[in-house]
């Protein structure tokens, strides 16, 4: 891990092996990975500096959860800590969605960076 609490894109994070960082927004970090079956996984890592403040660790998991669904445009597979990183796990080709701001009125203390849910 770095200073800034980024995770070296080389590491094993959980089951999964981080292969390269993909994007960084203000609440998370996107790794291209592996899973242990060799399937391509999107990782996305919630930045340390946030994971300090019990109300964005709940928020990030609430988020998470919500892909977790059946009907969620992008299924979230996994939700977990390891050590001390908080992840969600992703389709690689599907996890594309999340590297992109979706406008949420009325949402305030992070920017929300969801998958978009079909009518």
């Amino acid at each position: 891990m770095t200073v800034t609490g980024e995770l070296d894109s080389k590491v094993q994070l959980g089951g999964y092996h981080l292969h390269r960082k993909l994007a960084s927004d203000r609440v998370a970090t996107y790794y291209a990975a592996t899973d242990a079956a060799g399937g391509e996984v999107l990782i996305r890592v919630l930045h340390a500096h946030l994971a300090d403040e019990p109300r964005h660790v709940a928020q990030f998991y609430a988020e998470g959860r919500e892909g977790l669904e059946p009907s969620a445009a992008v299924r979230v597979f996994e939700v977990a800590t390891w050590q001390e990183h908080h992840f969600w796990v992703v389709d690689l080709a599907a996890g594309s969605a999340l590297i992109r701001p979706v406008e949420q009125p009325g949402y305030r203390p992070l920017e929300r960076w969801l998958p978009v849910k079909s009518a």
